[in-house]
């Protein structure tokens, strides 16, 4: 319920998640809702009754959001994206910040969506400086350590995966097949673990 200054991307997505038209400009938000990924996650995954009332006039637009994430999210693993969905440790502390509890905390479809969000915006601010031939900083992955992808395709020939390539020229695709095999086996977060 404040105004904050910031720096917006307005992007018209089609139905194939492709940008179809784009502004990016300085801007005042208003938010009208302070809202949790937890209390997101309720009301899209959980369909849960009280939240959904409390938040009658945007549920409709999350569940748009959503779907827009969906599309996003598959346009990103067909053209090669790793997902890697590790579980994170969440450290619980008292009034004086001691440690009470470990709680395993695993990202729900809010934090998701989010994500998928950010991922376009910065996609498209990327590409905005590219084509106006304007000096910008990019965050580019390398190809990974060939000894640490050797390390980790021996690794999991031990659970008898035998991954497409070799550890010089592995492709995301590649550590997508390997990832989709080992999807529900119980050293599924082990692989994922070491992958990451």
């Amino acid at each position: 319920n404040v105004d904050r200054l910031t720096m917006t991307a307005i992007m018209e997505i089609d139905h194939n998640g492709g940008i179809v038209d784009y502004d990016i400009h300085p801007s005042i938000i208003h938010s009208d809702y302070r809202m949790t990924y937890s209390d997101v996650n309720a009301i899209i995954t959980d369909n849960d009754s009280k939240l959904r009332e409390k938040y009658s006039e945007i549920t409709d637009m999350l569940e748009n959001m959503c779907a827009l994430h969906e599309i996003l999210y598959n346009k990103r693993v067909s053209r090669g994206a790793i997902d890697f969905d590790s579980r994170e440790a969440k450290i619980i502390v008292d009034d004086e910040g001691h440690p009470t509890a470990i709680e395993v905390r695993e990202r729900g479809v809010g934090e998701r969506m989010i994500e998928s969000f950010m991922l376009s915006a910065n996609e498209t601010v990327a590409g905005h400086f590219t084509r106006k031939v304007l000096p910008f900083i990019y965050r580019v992955h390398e190809q990974p350590d060939e000894d640490r992808m050797q390390r980790f395709l021996e690794f999991v020939t031990a659970f008898g995966i035998v991954p497409q390539g070799t550890k010089s020229s592995i492709r995301p695709k590649d550590i997508q097949n390997v990832l989709r095999e080992v999807e529900g086996a119980t050293f599924q977060p082990v692989v994922s673990m070491m992958l990451l």
